[in-house]
């Protein structure tokens, strides 16, 4: 079997994510493999009303969107290193 070094998750936060993650740390403690994680969200500038919107609101928008990502991710229980218990 071939040597899996580094997996990578991309997680939207949402139900699904969770599960995803879940499978994810267990295929990186089985192989010892590093974990990164891709959180995904919405590109506001994608948004219908986004190119008749004014720049700064785009930029506070962004900002929101991070910070509201950013806290379940660091809510997220550490990961256990590879071979410890």
């Amino acid at each position: 079997m071939e040597n899996v070094r580094n997996i990578l998750v991309a997680i939207d936060l949402g139900e699904s994510s969770a599960q995803a993650l879940v499978e994810a740390r267990a295929l990186a403690g089985r192989f010892g493999s590093a974990l990164h994680l891709l959180c995904v969200v919405q590109d506001p500038a994608a948004l219908s009303w986004a190119p008749d919107a004014e720049t700064g609101m785009l930029s506070t928008l962004v900002s929101q969107m991070q910070q509201d990502a950013r806290a379940p991710l660091e809510a997220l229980p550490p990961a256990r290193a590879a071979g410890r218990s």
